[in-house]
């Protein structure tokens, strides 16, 4: 059996992340010897996430690159056929070890190589580190086909490199986190709840969501953001909603290990982002059949909701546009349409 060593940095909730514990779990189903190393500490918001079947190591340390003789003696002893990765920052340590290390790198590409969320000088070296090196990867793995093009065109590779995967859901999961469980809303669950969730950063709009929602004059409607606030933009939300006068209907739940329950009680999830690779959270609702209002901040979103029929695709940064889907996503009805996949498939990947 082909053995897969699975990379991630930490358990600190994010995406990228959690698709690579899901494709630890897909890949241990489908026949793989998986290997899980975390270089950073053991605990973590997604601990309880890490697959109880696999081989599972931490490496404890506080920066990525102190881990990289201790992963170069693993892949020595170990011997794995393949190594993931689906962060930039592990992606290119790895890619550095293959220089030393006869490995095949199948990467995950975790959003658009034209988001720039972050213009640092230290995302600055990473970003040339990972042009220099990319073309040593095996596989590429492109969430959509813009993806593809861009990755193709911004690192000069060949296309035959370079697949496209959607995100899978992991539908057994999400079963099993909303089986018997109450209605989390309490006192507003007979309320119109609004739901989005995802780390409260610019690269999400949630200054554009709450500005649409402080002029929806539904007083009966409450607003429900789940995710972690941090940073500059994050103090700057929250000092905006201080002045609002919907604010006490307007409420930050921060970080939730389990946010499912909220995803099946709510009435409409709402995805503002400016930037998104694939909002796996899109999915997810729509696996919950949940009115939908996403803004079309990447052209996956407009595909995926074509044949949803209880969704409106809005345009990114507009509060204008967030505002009237807010107002006309009550008129659709649900098909019943279910966007899980559980028979995915990543042998044509990793072989």
């Amino acid at each position: 059996m082909k053995k897969v060593l699975v990379i991630i940095p930490n358990l600190r909730c994010g995406g990228a992340e959690k698709m690579s514990l899901l494709y630890a779990k897909l890949l241990f189903k489908q026949g793989y010897v998986v290997r899980l190393v975390n270089l950073g500490e053991r605990s973590g918001e997604l601990s309880e996430y890490v697959p109880i079947n696999i081989e599972y190591i931490t490496l404890g340390a506080t920066h990525v690159r102190s881990t990289i003789f201790k992963l170069y003696k693993m892949i020595r002893a170990w011997k794995p056929d393949f190594i993931f990765s689906s962060l930039k920052y592990t992606s290119v340590l790895i890619l550095v070890l293959s220089l030393f290390c006869n490995i095949c790198v199948i990467l995950r590409e975790p959003t658009l190589p034209s988001n720039k969320l972050f213009v640092t000088f230290k995302a600055r070296i990473v970003d040339w580190f990972t042009r220099m090196l990319y073309k040593r990867a095996y596989k590429i793995i492109a969430q959509t086909d813009e993806m593809k093009q861009e990755i193709e065109s911004y690192y000069k590779l060949p296309a035959n490199r370079i697949c496209v995967l959607n995100n899978p859901i992991d539908s057994d999961l999400l079963e099993e986190k909303t089986k018997d469980i109450d209605n989390p809303y309490g006192e507003y669950k007979g309320s119109e709840i609004l739901l989005a969730v995802g780390n409260i950063s610019y690269a999400k709009g949630y200054d554009i969501l709450l500005e649409a929602f402080e002029q929806y004059d539904n007083v009966k409607s409450h607003l429900f953001i789940i995710g972690r606030c941090d940073g500059e933009y994050g103090k700057k939300i929250i000092q905006m909603v201080d002045s609002f006068k919907s604010k006490d209907r307007i409420h930050f739940l921060g970080f939730v290990n389990n946010p499912y329950p909220y995803m099946k009680f709510c009435t409409v999830y709402i995805l503002s982002s400016r930037m998104e690779g694939l909002p796996n959270v899109l999915l997810e609702a729509m696996f919950f059949n949940k009115p939908i209002i996403a803004s079309d901040c990447v052209p996956y979103v407009g595909k995926v909701l074509t044949d949803y029929s209880q969704s409106i695709v809005v345009k990114s940064d507009s509060v204008s546009d967030l505002l009237k889907g807010l107002y006309n996503v009550h008129n659709r009805k649900i098909k019943g349409y279910t966007a899980c996949q559980n028979d995915y498939d990543l042998k044509y990947i990793f072989s």
